[in-house]
């Protein structure tokens, strides 16, 4: 009973740790995506329009030609974690993603679950490698 009880626990649990490990990942992702502002595409530096605040001594504004508040372009250089990636060439940062990060890691966390699976399951009466090992036993 003990015997089966350890091989049945040793079958699950590397097995869970490249399930859980992908999972952990996966959750530092979208934490990474949330504080660094919730994108939908990966930037590295972001184009915002911002109203500019019109002067008194601005002619234009006082004889009110300008309708609504006049904007200009910011470029600030800041990262954004986006869920998707926005790249422009193979090698290129902005690969850098949600998606491209769980596209990698849960592909090998699978591999790696199934291969503790296939590792772990009992030899079945018949394989000459337990003959074997009964004989000698």
């Amino acid at each position: 009973m003990k015997a089966e009880h350890r091989r049945n626990g040793a079958a699950k649990g590397p097995g869970a740790l490249w399930l859980s490990g992908a999972l952990v990942v996966t959750l530092i992702a979208f934490a990474a995506w949330w504080v660094t502002g919730a994108d939908a595409y990966t930037k590295f530096s972001v184009v915002e329009q911002v109203p500019l605040e019109a002067g008194q001594d601005d002619p234009f504004a006082q004889a009110g030609l300008l309708d609504g508040a006049p904007t200009t372009t910011v470029v600030r250089r800041e990262f954004r974690f986006g869920l998707l990636p926005t790249p422009q060439g193979v090698l290129d940062r902005h690969w850098l993603s949600v998606a491209s990060t769980l596209m990698t890691v849960w592909p090998i966390a699978l591999l790696g679950w199934l291969l503790t699976l296939r590792r772990a399951r009992p030899a079945r009466p018949g394989n000459p490698d337990q003959i074997r090992v009964s004989i000698q036993s």
